[in-house]
Formats: C-alpha cells, sequence, structure tokens
C-alpha cells in the first residue's frame, strides 16, 4: 500500500510566498521589529514587520493578502525551530544570523576595519578584512563600486609595531 505523503503547513503556494517573503524582509531591513519608543507593545513591532512585508512584496510583484499577527508569529516561530532566526528575545528587531547591518553600514564597518587594519597594523583586522572581502565580492552586493572604496580613513600610526609581518 502506497503511503499517503504528510502536508506540511506551508506546502500550500499562499503559505510558502508569505514565509519567503518574511525571509526577504529580514535579509533586506535587518532590525525590523524593534521595539522603539512608539512601538511599545509586541504588536506593534510585529505591524512593522508586516508593512515591511507588504513593501517587499510590493516590489517582487508578489500578491500578498494582508495576514494577521498571529500568522506572522507563526512564521517567526517556524524560522526560530529550523535554525533561520535565534531563539532569543528580539526587543531590539529580527535579523538573520550575522546580517544585523545594513548596506550603508557594512560600508562604514569595512572601512573602519580597513583603516585599522593599514594604519594601526593590526594583523587580525587585516585577515578579518582579506577575508569578508573574499565573502562579499561574489554576491554583488558593491555594484556600484563603493563598497570596499576607501572614502574615508584615519591616519594614525601604532607608535609600536604590532603586525608580525611588519616586525620582521
Amino acid at each position: 500500500m502506497v503511503k499517503k505523503p504528510a502536508v506540511h503547513s506551508y506546502s500550500d503556494q499562499a503559505a510558502f510566498d508569505r514565509l519567503m517573503v518574511l525571509i526577504a524582509t529580514l535579509v533586506c531591513h535587518p532590525g525590523v521589529g524593534s521595539r522603539s519608543a512608539k512601538a511599545t507593545t509586541d504588536q506593534d513591532s510585529l505591524e512593522s514587520v508586516r508593512q515591511h512585508m507588504q513593501a517587499i512584496a510590493t516590489e517582487l510583484n508578489l500578491p500578498l493578502p494582508v495576514y494577521s499577527l498571529h500568522t506572522l508569529r507563526k512564521d517567526l516561530v517556524t524560522l526560530r525551530r529550523y535554525g533561520i532566526l535565534d531563539r532569543n528575545r528580539h526587543d531590539w528587531g529580527y535579523y538573520l544570523g550575522t546580517g544585523a547591518m545594513n548596506r550603508e553600514e557594512l560600508q562604514f564597518a569595512l572601512n573602519a576595519l580597513l583603516s585599522q587594519a593599514k594604519y594601526q597594523g593590526d594583523s587580525q583586522a587585516r585577515r578579518i578584512y582579506q577575508t569578508l572581502s573574499q565573502r562579499l565580492k561574489p554576491m554583488d552586493l558593491d555594484s556600484k563600486g563603493e563598497l570596499f572604496y576607501p572614502v574615508r580613513a584615519h591616519f594614525n600610526r601604532a607608535i609600536v609595531h604590532t603586525d608580525p609581518d611588519e616586525m620582521m
């Protein structure tokens, strides 16, 4: 006898699209749903997530009806269960893994890291910068050529050499 296929809660196309739009929202808007002074309750922060989801769905030309906050909570629990979201409380907003920065913040952090690697002679900062630049270049985040362009760097030389390569 043939075994019946198990029906998954996201086997419906609309539910799957809703989950994918939620993931795209968390990728494009890290920190969405943070409890600020104006959003004092959980419902207010989830309402912010829902509004951003509608904007992303509009950009992607996906018909996404307005879902209840209970459905959105269920989707967030599913993302936690699969390890996509961490299990901690999200008072400061939702973000996926280490993706807690948007492009401008990432560019600023990379410039500061490059400045520390160059002018402070920090070998660990140099290794981390090289690793990040290798990881980020294939992702085409740098479409305008601005992500790895040193816009501003601080010129502070270390008094005592700390880089082993420079010391040799």
